[in-house]
């Protein structure tokens, strides 16, 4: 382990940096299963690193000899992004997307990623690989696979440390009805193979996050914690998600790649708070800050969770343990089931409802962000009439307005920066290797998201700077048709977000058109940029948590024609308290946008618009020219205050379609 330097103020967080082994293959196909190199053997074409692999798996050196194992893309806390040693994906593969598993066979390998990296696996993983598309109807599943490829008595192993527990025991009792076990292998195999070479665990210093930001004190919070846990008869309640420990303890850190956190483990108590983390972590500032709050926590080596949960687990006066359902199933496996109390954790739903100093926080972020998103869209645009951007050059230069930002910290993702066939591919980010000229006759997508020290944002916008197709109009148009749909719903407060997303799809349906992604997903505050356990998806989500007000997520519809271009648009939304007619026994919500940035209209259909989207409309450019022209003026950004005054130019509502009389909300 090493020890980095204190920060000074306002430091940012490192951007990813995978180094990419270079890919023989360059296929791409929109086919639920790809076989690359199926004119050999598989074993003749997999590389070396998949063949010692191989090896390490029959000579049994975790603990037993398997036939086959698995390698998921998570670390202990299931996290989304990895730091460095804990991805043994990308060193095994060469993939660098976020969602992805891998399963080898003696004589296989096969991988699964869902829509959004399917392509970015065709290019990445090398010749010999069986890759499947999640969620295509003619996908083999992970166990489908190992059932059609296994015999009876036969082994699968993996690291039960990096595996959520549900998603362990559903693979575990479908493998079992065909008498092939699924077990915990000790020394993970991909380590073995990565020997000294694996990265170390960096000790970053971890920062304090302020009551000016945070909104509530740490006693607060664990006061209410403890009042659920009495209510749910629990003694101990343990959380290993990153982002509910650093909301928590209204800390912040810098060890995962674009979110706010560091690495640890917590146990809550109804008397005591255990914190598994390196004590070098908290420094002067961070330390006077619970100094402060006269609070007796105790910090323990981060690799001692394991042995201090079999403390608890014997203890004879401890009767319950609460588990979310993120946890491992290494430590759902070391407690007892009579000691179980297994339901979503506490402080995933109370992060989720941002207090009133987060939500102003959250609003001054898109503030400063629409500054920034401003200023880059008129650069962008004016250098494309002069000369060449490319693609990554035009995702670092909207770094550098961001950065202009008071408490700008970091990327809070990867920007997606593309142009042309390039937008067709839902999480295309620009290397050095891909990145290409921004044609001005073909369509530019940007998604993007930013660390505040005072919240989070993400951004979707399509921009053409020549003429349109009817088709990209009539897309375009449909896909914004979504945005103001969602954005101007009334629905019970209560309602689970998936029951928005046909909403969000309809304008689509209505023409045979449909996206393969979710249309939104919870944004915390200074922390992820995909919060759970709330969201906008048709997918089922067991612990998705039914909307109030005061929570933060996105709408993010799209469509994407194969190889020829895509197009996005999606907004940060607030649910408020909705106004209603009428006011008897139920509540209702609606959304506020808090995005602020102008949607490219010379791309929309007047003729396939409502008055009331077009009010709508009118309505959403107005408040952001009326929120971003006083920051851009005390700047003197007198051009910048001239394209944005261009480009929120109301359109006449009587030009619409129809008439119909619906929310009038902006989106």
């Amino acid at each position: 382990m090493s020890v980095v330097q204190e920060p000074v103020e306002g430091q940012k967080f490192p951007r990813k940096n995978v180094d990419k082994r270079p890919r023989s293959s360059n296929y791409e196909s929109d086919s639920s299963s790809t076989e690359i190199g199926q004119e050999a053997s598989k074993e003749e074409i997999l590389g070396p690193l998949i063949k010692e692999f191989k090896k390490i798996m029959a000579e049994g050196r975790g603990s037993e000899p398997v036939s086959a194992y698995i390698i998921p893309n998570y670390d202990p806390h299931m996290s989304e992004y990895l730091p460095a040693q804990e991805q043994r994906l990308t060193f095994l593969t060469g993939f660098t997307g976020t969602a992805g598993t891998a399963i080898i066979l003696r004589d296989a390998a096969a991988f699964w990623t869902d829509a959004r990296f399917y392509i970015q696996a065709t290019q990445e993983l090398e010749e010999g690989w069986i890759i499947y598309k999640i969620g295509d109807p003619e996908a083999m599943s992970e166990v489908e696979f190992l059932k059609n490829n296994l015999i009876p008595g036969d082994s699968v192993g993996a690291d039960a440390k990096l595996m959520p527990y549900p998603i362990w025991q559903s693979m575990k009792k479908e493998l079992k009805q065909h008498d092939i076990k699924l077990i915990h292998i000790s020394t993970n195999l991909v380590d073995a193979l990565w020997g000294d070479a694996k990265p170390k665990i960096v000790v970053n210093p971890i920062q304090p996050l302020t009551q000016e930001y945070s909104g509530r004190t740490i006693t607060n919070k664990l006061e209410e914690i403890r009042n659920k846990m009495e209510e749910k008869s629990t003694d101990i309640l343990i959380l290993n998600q990153l982002d509910d420990i650093a909301w928590l303890l209204n800390l912040r850190g810098t060890d995962i790649p674009y979110c706010p956190v560091f690495l640890a483990f917590m146990v809550i108590s109804m008397k005591t708070v255990d914190v598994f983390t390196d004590k070098r972590r908290i420094q002067y500032k961070a330390g006077l800050q619970l100094i402060q709050e006269n609070l007796d926590i105790r910090f323990l080596a981060y690799e001692r969770i394991y042995e201090f949960i079999k403390y608890l687990r014997d203890y004879p006066l401890i009767s319950k343990i609460w588990l979310g359902p993120t946890v491992s199933y290494y430590i759902y496996n070391m407690i007892p089931e009579s000691k179980k109390y297994l339901e979503q954790n506490p402080v995933e739903l109370m992060k989720c409802v941002k207090n009133q100093k987060e939500v102003k926080g959250m609003e001054q972020a898109h503030i400063k962000d629409g500054v920034a998103l401003v200023q880059f869209l008129f650069w962008l645009e004016d250098e494309i009439t002069r000369r060449g951007v490319t693609e990554l050059e035009a995702a670092e230069k909207l770094d550098s307005f961001r950065e202009m930002e008071y408490g700008y910290m970091g990327r809070s993702f990867p920007t997606v920066s593309a142009s042309g066939q390039h937008t067709a591919i839902l999480n295309y980010i620009p290397t050095p290797e891909s990145s290409h000229l921004i044609a001005k006759e073909e369509i530019y997508l940007m998604d993007s998201g930013a660390q505040y020290i005072d919240g989070t944002t993400d951004i979707s916008r399509t921009f053409l700077f020549s003429e349109p197709s009817d088709f990209m109009i009539e897309c375009y148009t449909r896909v914004f048709k979504g945005v103001v749909a969602v954005s101007t719903q009334i629905f019970p407060k209560g309602t689970p977000g998936r029951a928005l997303d046909t909403l969000a799809r309809k304008a689509l349906w209505d023409v045979g058109l449909n996206y393969r992604h979710g249309s939104g997903h919870g944004i915390g505050c200074f922390l992820y940029a995909h919060e759970s356990p709330v969201g906008i998806s048709w997918k089922p989500f067991p612990e998705e948590m039914g909307l109030v007000a005061n929570m933060f997520l996105t709408i993010e519809p799209g469509f994407y024609s194969e190889e020829e271009f895509g197009i996005r648009i999606e907004n940060v939304l607030k649910t408020i308290d909705a106004d209603t007619k009428y006011n008897l026994n139920e509540s209702f919500l609606t959304f506020e946008t808090v995005t602020m940035c102008p949607i490219q209209t010379k791309l929309l259909d007047v003729n396939l618009l409502t008055e009331a989207e077009l009010r709508a409309l009118n309505r959403y450019h107005a408040k952001v020219k009326e929120t971003l022209t006083p920051p851009l003026l005390e700047r003197h950004l007198t051009v910048e205050i001239d394209w944005l005054n261009t480009n929120t130019k109301p359109f006449p509502e009587d030009k619409a379609a129809d008439t119909e009389k619906t929310p009038e909300e902006e989106p």
